[in-house]
């Protein structure tokens, strides 16, 4: 058993030097960040935005109630 364990204790200590002496690789990736212009609002939100305002109105959210049974 202590043969053994020896055999291991020479093992962990020559992988840590391999380990130390190995070549680092470092692979870049170089990406191009694109951002968008300040103050103009993007067609996005604004087609989201008109979509929400038209889906709700005051005549549906009340007949919606009262279907419900909340009027």
């Amino acid at each position: 058993m202590a043969d053994q364990k020896e055999q291991w204790k020479k093992d962990s200590n020559q992988l840590k030097e391999d380990l130390k002496s190995r070549e680092k690789i470092v692979k870049k990736r170089e990406v191009q960040i694109k951002v968008g212009k300040p103050g103009t609002p993007s067609s996005k939100k604004q087609a989201a935005t008109q979509q929400r305002t038209s889906l709700s109105s005051p005549f549906i959210d009340e007949q919606r109630r009262r279907e419900l049974g909340l009027m």
